[in-house]
């Protein structure tokens, strides 16, 4: 909080400020090593009044592990294994050398020791490092284990340069003023399409990030970059403003991802800087709204149907199409319904005995 001050350990005003860490990240196994240590001295501290917290951190996030196939074989008489284990730990050579019946492969975490470490110098010189980052942010949840394969990497790849494509086929109608413009275009259908996709990518990208569900950060990346090709081709001027707007978006929303690849982009669109300084965008609500809602009926609780409703549909409304499903209507025979609960946009749900 204050390296440099050589007058005390440090200036109470900036550990109040800096305090606590907003999140810490480690393994789990850090939780009786260093984490333990840190949160008993802060403890301590606090009691002798140095500082005004009495957690270190705000938030704790656990990773998964980095799993890899690794070589075993199968004890040999004489030999005594340790509790759990399933076999002796050998390199990838002896592997290679012994029977094929002797040797068996078990997921175990990627460790010097055991010799199964790929290295992400390994992994760069491949595939490149945002194939890389994305990979990892994508190959399963946060606090996930992961069973590692290189060939993942590959898809990942092929994902940017689906995205280097769509840029550079998008530079043909590409508008870099469109904001001035956009506000006193009427949209026709296209148009509301990609802009509809757009704010609602913002929306699901920015709150995956803040929650740490980067896999599913990755994974709203890819359904957009599908529904804009989708929608490219020959446009209307406002689609074009539409897919202005999108290029710009997709190249922000990628950042964290794939740094290096969205800053090429960036540059190749006739913009300057790192794009880590661009302000990051932001949805619009009314934009990201579907015209069109899907509607669950449960009946007690359970599901019996789906039917749609526009948007701005009254919850009267809702109650009446609920109770005209023949489905519905099937389930709530020689029973009275005591109770229709609406919840709008997302269900409806009639209770009866």
């Amino acid at each position: 909080c204050d390296p440099h001050n050589s007058e005390k350990p440090w200036d109470k005003k900036l550990a109040d400020y800096w305090m606590p860490v907003d999140c810490y990240v480690g393994g789990a196994e850090h939780a009786v090593m260093h984490l333990l240590y840190a949160r008993f001295w802060t403890k301590v501290l606090y009691d002798e009044g140095l500082v005004s917290v009495t957690e270190p951190f705000a938030q704790l996030r656990n990773q998964g592990q980095v799993l890899a196939q690794t070589p075993y074989r199968y004890p040999r008489e004489g030999e005594q294994l340790g509790v759990g284990e399933d076999g002796v730990l050998i390199s990838f050579e002896e592997a290679k050398e012994l029977p094929e019946n002797d040797v068996f492969f078990r997921w175990a975490r990627m460790s010097k020791s055991k010799g199964n470490v790929v290295t992400p110098e390994e992994a760069v010189e491949e595939y490149g490092a945002d194939a890389l980052r994305m990979f990892l942010l994508f190959v399963a949840p946060f606090d996930a284990d992961v069973n590692w394969k290189n060939e993942g990497m590959g898809g990942m790849v092929r994902f940017l340069s689906r995205i280097f494509k769509f840029i550079e086929d998008g530079k043909a109608t590409y508008v870099s003023d469109w904001r001035d413009y956009m506000p006193f275009e009427e949209l026709d259908d296209k148009a509301r399409d990609i802009r509809r996709a757009t704010h609602q990518t913002i929306r699901n990208c920015t709150a995956d990030i803040e929650r740490f569900s980067f896999n599913t950060y990755v994974s709203w990346l890819q359904k957009y970059v599908n529904r804009l090709h989708e929608l490219q081709g020959e446009l209307s001027r406002p689609a074009a403003l539409a897919m202005s707007e999108a290029i710009e978006t997709l190249i922000l929303l990628i950042g964290p991802g794939a740094p290096h690849s969205s800053d090429e982009l960036w540059t190749s669109i006739g913009k300057e800087g790192f794009t880590l300084e661009r302000e990051w965008p932001k949805h619009d609500d009314a934009l990201a709204a579907e015209d069109l809602l899907t509607i669950a009926v449960q009946v007690n609780g359970k599901l019996r149907d789906t039917f749609q409703v526009a948007a701005e549909t009254a919850k009267d409304e809702y109650e009446r199409l609920a109770l005209l499903s023949s489905k519905v209507q099937g389930h709530l025979e020689g029973k009275t319904v005591r109770k229709v609960i609406v919840v709008p946009g997302r269900l409806v749900n009639v209770v009866a005995s």
